[in-house]
């Protein structure tokens, strides 16, 4: 599976056998998925919150800053 190939079908199907491997689902109701999701951007927004957007945009020259940061990306994004 490549970036350039993949379509949104496919992946929305990795993402579900993942849940349903996994018994997610129960744990899925709108306030957990809300609330999971600000949560997850708060820690990527951490990386970022005291330095400048010139630097921000630097972190993908660094190797150990781009690793970090990377962590913080959703399971499905690293996945692929």
């Amino acid at each position: 599976m490549s970036d350039a190939a993949t379509t949104v079908a496919e992946l929305r199907e990795l993402i579900r056998n993942f849940v349903v491997e996994r018994d997610w689902r129960q744990f899925h109701a709108p306030k957990n998925l809300a609330m999971s999701l600000a949560i997850e951007a708060a820690e990527l927004m951490e990386h970022f919150q005291w330095i400048s957007t010139e630097k921000s945009r630097e972190i993908a020259a660094e190797p150990g800053e781009l690793a970090e940061v990377s962590d913080e990306l959703p399971m499905s994004y690293a996945m692929l």
